[in-house]
């Protein structure tokens, strides 16, 4: 007997607050990521993911990545922490974290 994989499937939820959806200045997609941002930073306070690991969620470069959390950041929506190696101005690993605090 052959079982259904379909009833053993895990979901991931996006949710978006009603204030960035209400947000007229945000592109659709920014209001997606940031909400998909939330959703990857449970558990460990954070997102770990990569430009180009969301890049490949959504189908674009990394660059353009790049840019909608650049927007998010300025919106103060998100902080992005940088850690670089020892002596280096090279990037080892990025957190982004939703800004619990809301801005006007």
């Amino acid at each position: 007997m052959e079982q259904n994989n379909k009833a053993n499937t895990t979901f991931r939820f996006i949710i978006v607050p009603e204030f960035i959806l209400s947000d007229l200045s945000l592109f659709p997609v920014e209001k997606l990521l940031f909400g998909d941002i939330v959703s990857l930073s449970y558990g460990k306070g954070y997102c770990w993911a990569t430009n180009e690991n969301l890049g490949k969620r959504y189908g674009v470069s990394d660059r353009t990545i790049t840019r909608w959390v650049n927007r998010l950041v300025g919106k103060k929506l998100l902080i992005r922490e940088l850690h670089y190696a020892e002596n280096s101005r090279t990037i080892q690993k990025r957190r982004i974290k939703v800004n619990t605090n809301r801005p006007d």
